[in-house]
């Protein structure tokens, strides 16, 4: 399966942006984390609790939209493209017979 350029690169965005996102939800976990034991220790009382657990909260369902990154339509267009349409429904069929 031949790629163009324009659509490798595209597919290696998506991939550092992955990447990206991944250690961005697991500083975000840590915190999250960080904030539950600092309320469990007493340094924080619960509306301090409250208020770091809904900015954390929003950090996290917001993360998603500030990345620029290649949509996963855009590359399924790329796949779609490059893979003919029987030679899914093909694959599909075989995996059904061996289940």
């Amino acid at each position: 399966m031949e790629l163009s350029d324009k659509e490798i690169g595209l597919v290696k965005s998506a991939i550092r942006e992955r990447k990206s996102k991944r250690l961005v939800q697991l500083f975000l976990l840590v915190l999250m984390l960080i904030t539950v034991l600092c309320m469990y220790l007493g340094y924080i009382d619960s509306t301090e609790f409250a208020y770091a657990a809904f900015a954390l909260i929003i950090a996290t369902m917001s993360h998603n939209y500030h990345y620029k990154s290649a949509s996963y339509d855009q590359l399924l267009d790329i796949l779609s493209k490059r893979i003919p349409d029987n030679s899914i429904e093909g694959q599909a069929s075989s995996l059904q017979k061996e289940i």
